[in-house]
């Protein structure tokens, strides 16, 4: 709903007082009432309220149902965030629109269900366009936060020990690529180093034209010598010059992962959830209040 202020010179001190009162927050152009405020609840509780990332990551119904200052903030970073994601022009996705319409009507007829829209101040229209609001803040929300969170092997397994004293992997799986060359091919295989950095041990090993061995591994079939070396890579690192049985060896690791047992897969893969829920939780909070800090909102006490 849209308001020009200028109006209210126009009208009775009384009524414009009543006006006034009855604004609860703007949020650019667009303004939150009193009356906005109190249907929102009456959607709320007659589940007229559409799940979105937003209602899911950061609120939830029966909090937003107790809470008035609560559903003032969601209601002002809906407004806001529709405002932002109508500048990306998202298609209108109707397959989803329609699906979640008739989620909602359930098994209502049309006339019950217009009836029912229409005591907490709705219109199918007004519902319908509702439901691509959330439809398009989804979609911004998912291209500039839920696109850019991830969870590494690592952050599961810190998670684990932190919490249980133990590691949850205890099998690993090594990639990696081991060019092996005599002694009289030692100074030459330096010099190549030296002057011209190498991307990969393939490089090498074609350009000197030497041997060289991908392998994919797990530990316990991996020689002691390249275990430890390996141990100290990172993805894409070389070893120093390793010797063994009169010949020189250098590694590459091309990639490290828990080999792990369903059992385990099991357990990583909820703690994964677990971390990745809760970095969306965070990075969506800090995201919109970075967005909120520099946009016009003005909050009427």
């Amino acid at each position: 709903m849209k308001v020009a202020f200028v109006f209210l010179v126009f009208l009775s001190p009384n009524l414009q007082a009543r006006l006034v009162e009855s604004l609860k927050a703007q949020v650019g152009e667009e303004v939150i009432s009193q009356i906005d405020l109190n249907n929102f609840k009456l959607q709320l509780k007659q589940n007229l309220v559409p799940s979105s990332l937003l209602l899911k990551t950061l609120y939830s119904p029966s909090q937003l149902l107790k809470n008035e200052k609560d559903r003032l903030s969601f209601m002002i970073e809906t407004r806001l965030l529709s405002q932002m994601a109508q500048q990306q022009k998202f298609p209108l996705d109707e397959t989803r629109l329609n699906k979640e319409l008739k989620s909602l009507q359930g098994a209502l007829s049309k006339t019950r269900f217009s009836k029912k829209l229409k005591r907490v101040g709705l219109t199918l229209e007004s519902l319908k366009k509702s439901l691509n609001e959330n439809s398009q803040i989804d979609r911004l929300l998912s291209q500039v936060v839920l696109s850019k969170i991830t969870v590494s092997d690592q952050d599961i397994e810190s998670y684990h020990f932190t919490k249980y004293k133990k590691p949850l992997f205890k099998v690993f799986e090594y990639e990696f690529t081991a060019l092996s060359f005599p002694e009289n091919k030692k100074n030459q295989v330096l010099k190549a180093q030296r002057e011209n950095p190498l991307k990969s041990l393939e490089e090498l090993s074609q350009s000197l034209n030497l041997e060289y061995k991908k392998s994919q591994l797990k530990e316990d079939q991996i020689r002691k010598m390249f275990k430890k070396e390996l141990d100290k890579l990172s993805v894409s690192q070389f070893s120093p010059l390793l010797f063994s049985e009169n010949t020189y060896y250098l590694l590459q690791l091309k990639w490290k992962a828990p080999f792990i047992s369903p059992k385990e897969k099991i357990k990583k893969d909820q703690i994964e959830k677990q971390i990745f829920e809760k970095k969306l939780k965070q990075e969506l909070r800090r995201w919109i209040e970075e967005q909120k800090s520099q946009f016009f909102i003005k909050i009427f006490l």
